[in-house]
This record gives C-alpha cells, structure tokens and sequence, in this order.
C-alpha cells in the first residue's frame, strides 16, 4: 500500500541522508484539511546537479 511505499522512500532518504519533505494530499492532514488523490508529491532539496548523480 501507500504508507508501505512511502516508508522505503523515507527510509531510503534518511539512509542517504538526502532532505525531503512530503508536500500535497500526504501534507494535508497537518492543517486539517481532507482531500482525495492518489498521488505521492516529495520535493528533494539539493544545491548543485554533482548531488544528483
């Protein structure tokens, strides 16, 4: 399910020590607000396209 791939890819970002943050539908619940959607929104922050590779 959902929350199963969404806890690899937090795993894997953490192990990676890359920032992430969930933004959109997985977001939502933290201001009350109740949506439907069947998309994972993640935003990476890097500096420079060397941290991509």
């Amino acid at each position: 399910m959902i929350s199963d791939l969404l806890q690899k890819i937090l795993k894997t970002a953490i192990d990676c020590n890359v920032p992430i943050v969930l933004i959109g539908r997985l977001a939502l619940p933290a201001y009350n607000v109740a949506r439907t959607t069947l998309d994972l929104d993640i935003c990476i922050y890097i500096t420079s396209q060397e941290e991509l590779n």
